[in-house]
């Protein structure tokens, strides 16, 4: 294990002060502490976390079409429910917001009454980045021109009234702080941290929350396996039920069903994300590189069901993508020009994002409703693994 000074070393200070309290605290709180902990956390500390510049590109960061197709998902979606006056977008967990801010532009051009009735309300703990969207990041877009009204929360629970609309996240729920389990001869236990010779140490307990063992009573882990169980997850989908009054959730994010998930990952599936490259040491570069586990969706689609959200249609981001039509937005062989580089690039960059083993069968989307019956929606008409589910 690396020293404790391998990181932020006041952040690391304070996360060691925490364990010397108790003696040990759990994963979760480690990982909480080195993502969240405010103004030193890596998502807090208004450090560049996103684009080539940061650590990872996330699908918006890719390519802007990818905004412009979820705005056709949720534009059939404001049909379905009636074309409502008042049509709320949530994005959880916004970071840069330019999923948002693609959404509005894009919307703008589909149809003005659609683009009319978006109320938008971002959600996004960075301070820093909030400022810097807020301020005016795309200045040809300002975003006081470009919607109706704009909220901004730090979660999902601070939202009280309930909405007609849709509630969209890509890539939050993987950032979740997680548990992490081992089945010791049928027993689990949970993975604490603890310090020893001025290094962070991992070592076996009870777990500290019952709904821990509740979460895993359907799954059958082998022995030895490590695994990690994500209740940050459970909350934020009964909180988007809970302020949800008619609509959708869309949740889009890399993992798997639950009896794929299990059977895959036999030492978990966190990972550290740092400058693009992966390593699976989250006690390196403490508070400088993201920390993120793959999504089980069963669990997601259970505790959403249980909060009154059922199932519209499961599938892969490449399938998504293609039944919305971003087949059409390739340049043809007769747009293309060696002299004109960035056309070439246009492609390039749509292909990451269906690439099969790659970002278009690793991303799935999820997609729940609450209050209307049965809809069909354009971005499943392709494949639907919701039976997998």
């Amino acid at each position: 294990m690396p020293a404790l000074e391998d990181g932020n070393y006041e952040l690391i200070q304070r996360i060691k002060h925490k364990i010397l309290e108790s003696g040990k605290i759990p994963f979760r709180d480690f990982m909480q502490m080195a993502l969240y902990t405010p103004n030193l956390g890596y998502y807090t500390s208004g450090r560049e976390v996103w684009g080539k510049r940061g650590d990872y590109l996330t699908s918006p960061d890719i390519h802007h079409v990818f905004g412009k197709l979820i705005c056709k998902q949720l534009f059939e979606m404001w049909q379905v429910l009636g074309e409502p006056q008042n049509f709320t977008i949530i994005e959880a967990g916004a970071g840069n917001a330019a999923l948002s801010l693609e959404v509005i532009k894009s919307a703008k051009d589909l149809s003005s009454e659609f683009y009319k009735s978006i109320n938008l309300i971002i959600i996004e703990i960075n301070p820093f980045q909030k400022e810097r969207v807020k301020a005016g990041t795309h200045p040809k877009d300002g975003w006081g021109a470009s919607v109706n009204k704009i909220s901004w929360y730090d979660s999902i629970a601070q939202i009280k009234d309930k909405i007609t609309g849709c509630i969209i996240s890509n890539e939050l729920i993987d950032a979740f702080p997680v548990h992490v389990i081992v089945n010791e001869n049928g027993t689990l236990k949970e993975v604490y941290v603890s310090i020893e010779d001025n290094s962070f140490i991992e070592v076996l307990d009870v777990p500290s929350n019952p709904a821990i063992e509740e979460y895993l009573k359907d799954i059958s882990l082998a022995h030895g396996q490590r695994i990690e169980v994500n209740l940050e997850a459970v909350n934020y989908i009964k909180n988007a039920a809970n302020i949800l009054d008619k609509g959708f959730v869309i949740t889009i994010d890399y993992g798997l069903p639950a009896k794929e998930f299990y059977e895959t990952f036999r030492n978990g599936s966190l990972l550290c994300y740092y400058k693009h490259k992966i390593n699976d040491n989250p006690y390196n570069r403490i508070g400088f590189q993201d920390m993120t586990s793959h999504v089980d969706f069963t669990n997601l689609a259970k505790y959403g069901k249980e909060a009154w959200l059922e199932i519209t249609g499961f599938t892969t981001q490449i399938y998504f993508l293609m039944a919305l039509g971003i087949l059409d937005e390739f340049k043809t062989i007769e747009d293309l020009s060696i002299k004109d580089i960035s056309q070439i690039e246009w492609n390039q960059k749509l292909k990451e994002l269906i690439m099969p083993g790659g970002m278009g069968s690793e991303f799935k989307v999820l997609i729940q409703h609450k209050g209307i019956d049965k809809p069909k929606l354009k971005g499943f008409s392709y494949r639907d693994f919701k039976d997998e589910l």
